[in-house]
């Protein structure tokens, strides 16, 4: 058997080539697939954000993934003792 017939797909190899797969398709057909994110307006971007998702979503859409960020989170309203940054903090994600 080829060495890819042979893999357990719950190893950690067999994501790496599912992931290598994923990523030729995606710059094959990038309009095959869609994004649907989002942001908690809880606070200001940082330098997480940027290294955690925002970097990874603006390549997608550069290569022509649709891509949907949802700003939206109603517990924002239950778990914050002030309202007055919400407005601030959701212009800044924008």
């Amino acid at each position: 058997m080829a060495e890819q017939e042979q893999m357990s797909y719950g190893t950690f190899e067999a994501t790496l080539e599912r992931s290598k797969k994923l990523e030729q398709d995606l710059q094959q057909n990038p309009a095959k697939y869609k994004v649907l994110t989002g942001d908690r307006p809880t606070g200001r971007l940082h330098i997480g954000h940027l290294f955690g998702s925002i970097q990874n979503r603006v390549r997608l859409h550069k290569m022509g993934v649709p891509t949907f960020i949802v700003i939206a989170d109603y517990q924002v309203l239950t778990d914050r003792d002030t309202f007055e940054n919400i407005a601030d903090n959701i212009q800044q994600l924008t």
